[in-house]
């Protein structure tokens, strides 16, 4: 049986080495059994100023349950002014929660990181612009005339910088250098930090893992790097006669680019989630809330997918054709737009495609934020936090100068300081909507109930009321949809048939009458039917193999008055209604 949840306030440090802590300013001598009715108010028992002691020195709070014959005792000396805590029990749970200075460590340590990745995304968009990339052709340089005689045999000096000096090779050669050192940085940027953290126990448990997987996604980064430059070496995968410069594969290019991009998103996801936690305001529409974070979410991935169809742009180099804007060439979309010979690799390898859609991507992007943004306007505005309102005036303010730039690089004829300025404000764009969507995505905090006695109960009933009402015919009737697939006119008030025969049908007693009907085979699915003819003598305009149009009546589709199984009624013939025909307004036309 438990007995009391006690919370202690220890330091980490103590807590770690066998739940010993230390509190300054102690001034009392407090012993206390926690099956005892005294503990049921020993934290309201600590003076003002201890309290506030604890919460400016981040002093970590222990959760522990004992059973009745546990004993908690608690000594604060006045002379070594430390706290000790001593437990006795086979089965007790003990949690240690590191203390937040911890966990703004560990933000910060990934904000570092962001900045990096950030860097090399922004160094590596500036290696492409100045043909940089495949200018090591081995991982490990050793000597510059050793390096200077292997790219001389690669397709890139052969066909586009041949006849290139050694510091023209020293120059691009030393911008892709450093974008493969700072790899090397990032990774250990990454990994020694979180051995660190994980020795000391600040991380743990799904914080641990999630922050390992990103460590092997950062590896993988790496080999994709490897993997993409390696296109761009090969003879095999350029003609001889080909005039087209060398590059690398526009595939993998953009799964170097979009794997860092996961990764910058992923570490930054989990640096604002440390640092601001789970809980946000309170105070605002969680309704609208959920609206926004929802649309944030969408805002998102179109941005994601934007970025994603500029890597195909920059892989083939197609922002060096059609350089005007609106229109391509005095078109919207351009004649060479389309081979049919290409399929659906239009999308991936034809340049003119490419640099559409990524107009196309760029625009709607441009115009989803806008409309996001208004929709924030105009649904309760001045009571969204503070926090909020700055990310939607960022985005809004971000994603019109990334089209501006987007624009202006492709009338200058995509120059290396522009160019590299619209890559850079891709990742800030995504940076805004990410940040944004963690604070739309944040949940007010919960009340915590007093107690969870009765919930099983409650649980229990609201159980057996389900399969109580499912046991009841009437309620199993209307809900399970028989109804509906039992209906001849399957959900329609009207169908059109053919009459089958003239039928007549006997009242309910204590009436005699033989009521008149048809029977009437439905058009639509083959079906047959008994029909009401309502009015005396209307039976006369109605023939065999007649058209006839039928509706239901009754209550709920249900037979009416004396007629027994019949739910329909006949309410016109070969186009012209019944009521009509009995008032002689208008004759049966002839077949």
């Amino acid at each position: 049986m438990l007995g009391l949840q006690s919370v202690l306030s220890l330091r980490a440090a103590g807590a770690a080495k066998g739940c010993v802590g230390t509190m300054m300013g102690a001034k009392r001598l407090i012993t206390v059994k926690s099956s005892s009715p005294f503990g049921k108010w020993l934290g309201g028992r600590l003076s003002q100023p201890e309290s506030t002691y604890l919460r400016q020195h981040s002093i970590v709070p222990l959760r522990f349950f004992k059973t009745a014959h546990t004993t908690a005792d608690i000594s604060i000396n006045k002379q070594h002014t430390e706290t000790k805590y001593e437990g006795t029990q086979s089965s007790e749970t003990l949690q240690v929660v590191p203390s937040p200075f911890r966990k703004k460590a560990v933000a910060v340590w990934l904000f570092v990181c962001c900045g990096l990745i950030f860097a090399m995304i922004v160094l590596g968009g500036v290696t492409r612009l100045t043909n940089s990339g495949l200018s090591i052709v081995d991982w490990k340089p050793v000597d510059w005339e050793e390096e200077f005689e292997k790219y001389k045999a690669s397709p890139e000096y052969q066909k586009l910088n041949f006849g290139m000096s050694m510091d023209e090779f020293k120059s691009i050669f030393w911008m892709e250098w450093s974008h493969r050192q700072l790899g090397r940085v990032i990774g250990l940027a990454f990994a020694l930090p979180l051995l660190f953290f994980a020795l000391r126990g600040t991380l743990r448990g799904k914080e641990l893992l999630q922050c390992t997987g990103l460590l092997g996604l950062g590896g993988f980064q790496g080999f994709l790097g490897w993997y993409m430059v390696k296109s761009g070496l090969s003879h095999d995968t350029f003609s001889k006669d080909s005039t087209a410069p060398p590059r690398v594969s526009q595939y993998r290019l953009a799964a170097h680019l979009m794997s860092a991009l996961f990764l910058y998103s992923c570490v930054l996801w989990m640096a604002m989630t440390v640092w601001g936690g789970k809980n946000g305001p309170s105070n605002w529409n969680q309704l609208v809330r959920t609206k926004l974070r929802n649309r944030g979410a969408l805002v998102s991935g179109l941005v994601f997918t934007t970025v994603f169809s500029g890597a195909l742009v920059a892989g083939l180099d197609a922002g060096l054709i059609y350089n005007t804007f609106p229109l391509m060439g005095g078109h919207l979309l351009p004649p060479d737009a389309y081979n049919a010979k290409m399929g659906w690799r239009n999308f991936t390898e034809n340049d003119t495609m490419v640099q559409f859609d990524h107009r196309v991507l760029g625009t709607s992007t441009w115009l989803s934020v806008a409309a996001f943004y208004y929709y924030a306007r105009v649904n309760g505005w001045k009571q969204m936090p503070r926090n909020v309102r700055v990310g939607f005036n960022a985005l809004f303010g971000l994603v019109s100068l990334q089209v501006a730039l987007g624009i202006t690089t492709l009338l200058t004829f995509v120059p290396v300081s522009i160019a590299s300025t619209h890559q850079a404000g891709a990742v800030t764009l995504l940076t805004a909507a990410l940040a944004l969507l963690r604070i739309l995505s944040r949940r007010p905090p919960l009340i915590k109930r007093a107690s969870s006695m009765g919930s099983g109960a409650a649980r229990k009933l609201r159980l057996h009321r389900k399969e109580q009402r499912w046991a009841d015919k009437q309620y199993k009737k209307a809900h399970l949809g028989t109804w509906l697939k039992a209906n001849p006119f399957a959900g329609s008030s009207h169908a059109k048939g053919i009459v089958t025969e003239k039928i007549g049908i006997e009242a309910k007693q204590p009436n005699s009458a033989i009521r008149k009907c048809v029977r009437v085979q439905l058009i639509k699915n083959g079906k047959k039917v008994s029909a009401f003819v309502p009015m005396d003598g209307c039976l006369n305009f109605v023939e065999e193999n007649d058209e006839v149009l039928v509706a239901g009546f009754g209550r709920k589709g249900h037979s009416k008055g004396d007629i027994p199984g019949v739910r329909f009624k006949v309410v016109k013939v070969a186009g012209v209604g019944l009521w009509a025909l009995f008032r002689e307004k208008k004759e049966k036309p002839r077949s």
